[in-house]
């Protein structure tokens, strides 16, 4: 099966480039031909594909203004002519990824007849939709224009998605929120994979050692690329809160990105440098799952995720999660069972005393960790392949 995908642009490896990339080499090994159309890859994601030369990369505006909603809509423009050389292409099917909306009425109108078209729903724009008010706060002095912009975009997205021959989503809660966006009922779910492999307990430890921390010292692991919506700072809140009750906490941050000036100046502030330990950006995933098996407990703080991977993540590492209720955590957290699910209004105190209640009971915890690394085995990419073959495939 040759597939031509479109995905607007790789810019780092975040979660959503993280996941395209292990979707393209895993449907390849499964014998499928993917080729990429975007408008420009970034030098650190090109590696990562198993077959590069299956990359056409555009070269379209590559340079980024730094402003999230100026370059969000010059990758949806830039979408036109990804779609007009998807339908160029010759392949019958075809699938667009993330934002890159206005490629599918290009592509059903210039295809050949019979071409399938699928939207590959990420997550419907989070500025129409959910958090119209926020954005409008954060862009003053110009934030007045949001709603209108807000409201025909929205009726640009739908009108271009009513146009998809079917669409997907990651998780429950967002199925539902497609279907009623896009007033639809053909929304499949097709959840990302998660690599099941454990590291090696005795490496775990190693790492302590070098670390500094004890084998009985309590640590607490979050991984996140290093911008505000995540709820880092709220982390680092935690570890010092944590730290009066439990002197010997630590806190362990992957990741980076640009708040990472900003947490570093809080981490002085509140006088945690001793118990805050950032990895910085980690290219190795085998890395990131040492940590995860080096931790004690996984929190994952970042609210109405899409999905939200690193929960199953730690997981298939035996750990357990803390995370808020909402979006894609009610499908990767099994609430008291694999984890514990906040109210996504929980303020510090709360998390604070779930955290100690769970740091001070570690058979419970232990138990946690088993039922998440079976959990996990739910997630595996060969289920993610296999469902993403079969929309494909319209079977």
């Amino acid at each position: 099966m040759r597939i031509t995908n479109v995905f607007p642009r790789f810019k780092t490896l975040a979660g959503a480039e993280t996941f395209f990339i292990a979707l393209v080499n895993k449907m390849e090994t499964a014998g499928h031909e993917m080729q990429v159309i975007t408008r420009h890859v970034a030098e650190q994601c090109l590696p990562l594909f198993a077959r590069p030369e299956g990359i056409q990369s555009e070269g379209l505006l590559a340079w980024r203004s730094g402003n999230h909603l100026f370059d969000a809509g010059l990758d949806t423009l830039c979408s036109l002519v990804l779609g007009w050389r998807a339908a160029r292409s010759g392949t019958k099917l075809v699938c667009i990824h993330g934002p890159a909306v206005l490629a599918i009425p290009v592509i059903k109108a210039f295809s050949k007849a019979g071409t399938r078209c699928i939207y590959y729903c990420y997550q419907p724009p989070e500025f129409v939709y959910t958090q119209t008010k926020e954005v409008m706060m954060g862009y003053r002095p110009l934030g007045y224009l949001i709603p209108m912009v807000a409201s025909i975009y929205g009726a640009l997205d739908r009108w271009c998605v009513s146009k998809a021959d079917h669409l997907l989503c990651f998780s429950t809660d967002y199925q539902r929120r497609c279907r009623e966006i896009y007033r639809r009922d053909d929304v499949t779910l097709v959840a990302p994979g998660v690599e099941l492999d454990l590291e090696d307990l005795g490496n775990a430890q190693a790492l302590r050692v070098r670390l500094g921390f004890g084998a009985r010292q309590p640590v607490l692991v979050t991984a996140n690329k290093l911008i505000p919506k995540k709820n880092v700072d709220l982390f680092v809140r935690l570890v010092d809160r944590l730290r009066r009750q439990i002197p010997e906490v630590r806190g362990v941050i992957i990741g980076d990105g640009p708040q990472r000036r900003a947490l570093d100046q809080l981490v002085r502030e509140l006088g945690v440098e001793a118990w805050i330990h950032f990895t910085g950006f980690l290219p190795r995933p085998e890395d990131v799952r040492l940590y995860y098996r080096m931790g004690d407990l996984h929190v994952f703080l970042e609210k109405d995720v899409p999905f939200g991977l690193t929960p199953l993540e730690a997981g298939a590492q035996q750990r357990a999660t803390i995370a808020f209720r909402g979006g894609g955590t009610l499908d990767t957290v099994n609430h008291e069972r694999t984890g514990i699910l906040l109210d996504p209004s929980a303020q510090l105190d709360t998390i604070v005393e779930r955290c100690r209640t769970l740091l001070d009971n570690p058979e419970r915890l232990e138990a946690m960790g088993q039922a998440a690394q079976a959990y996990a085995k739910d997630f595996s990419w060969d289920t993610c392949v296999s469902r993403f073959e079969t929309a494909m495939l319209n079977r």
